[in-house]
């Protein structure tokens, strides 16, 4: 394999190689790969080993080396900056909700209700985050038991 150029784009790192049959590709890969690429560094034309994987003509590389040397790149990274296979919505399509939802799925209600409101406590949470140094702190209370009451009449409820 042949290697051409790495860099980030946006929020994704690519990588693009010529393969053994010629195929000119784009790879998706982690920074720490193209941090790789960059400190090695690899010239354009070089000969590489990559290993990666293919999924309908979506290529993505874990490891770029010199060629013959396998073991000379870090570890891939565990949390990668590629996209994932299937979006919320993508994943939940078709089911007889729009979205479902963690505690819906458990057996034992109680057990529903306490997930359900610990759900409920988050978004109040992240809610009031997001309004820090909007709100009077003297309204603080009332702010919180507003948001869970709309919250908890938008969610659906546990049977």
């Amino acid at each position: 394999m042949i290697f051409k150029v790495s860099f980030k784009k946006d929020k994704k790192f690519l990588v693009r190689i010529i393969l053994n049959d010629g195929k000119n590709v784009w790879m998706t890969t982690t920074e720490n790969v193209v941090n790789w690429c960059r400190k090695k560094p690899f010239k354009d034309g070089e000969k590489v080993d990559v290993n990666y994987t293919e999924k309908d003509g979506q290529y993505t590389a874990t490891r770029v080396c010199e060629e013959g040397k396998g073991s000379d790149t870090p570890p891939p990274e565990n949390n990668t900056n590629t996209t994932p296979e299937k979006t919320t919505t993508e994943k939940y399509k078709g089911t007889n909700s729009n979205y479902s939802t963690g505690y819906m799925k458990s057996k034992n209600p109680e057990e529903s209700r306490q997930i359900r409101a610990l759900s409920i406590f988050s978004s109040v949470t992240q809610a009031v985050q997001a309004l820090a140094g909007h709100v009077d702190l003297n309204n603080l209370g009332e702010v919180i038991e507003s948001l869970y009451d709309r919250f908890d009449k938008k969610l659906p409820k546990v049977k």
